[in-house]
């Protein structure tokens, strides 16, 4: 994962004081269209739950986690992808 590289060279160049991390989004819902095509893959439609709203509320949650609750965690990149990546 190409992020993992860019936290850990940030993490190791930027003080202590700095929590470095990522978030990487898999897919949102609203791109699924525009790079699937309106047929999509199956088993993306089935990994990305219901709407675009609910996407982006899930990533949303994982850049406030680990901005107000992961505080000894750093050079982190935190998946949000609905699964697909386990698959």
């Amino acid at each position: 994962m190409r992020s993992k590289g860019l936290t850990k060279a940030l993490a190791l160049e930027l003080p202590n004081k700095y929590r470095i991390n990522a978030v990487a989004p898999r897919c949102a819902t609203d791109m699924v269209d525009r790079f699937a095509g309106k047929e999509g893959d199956a088993r993306l439609s089935r990994s990305v739950s219901g709407s675009g709203a609910l996407a982006q509320r899930e990533i949303a949650a994982a850049v406030l986690y680990l901005f107000r609750d992961a505080k000894f965690t750093t050079e982190h990149s935190l998946v949000v992808d609905g699964g697909m990546l386990a698959q």
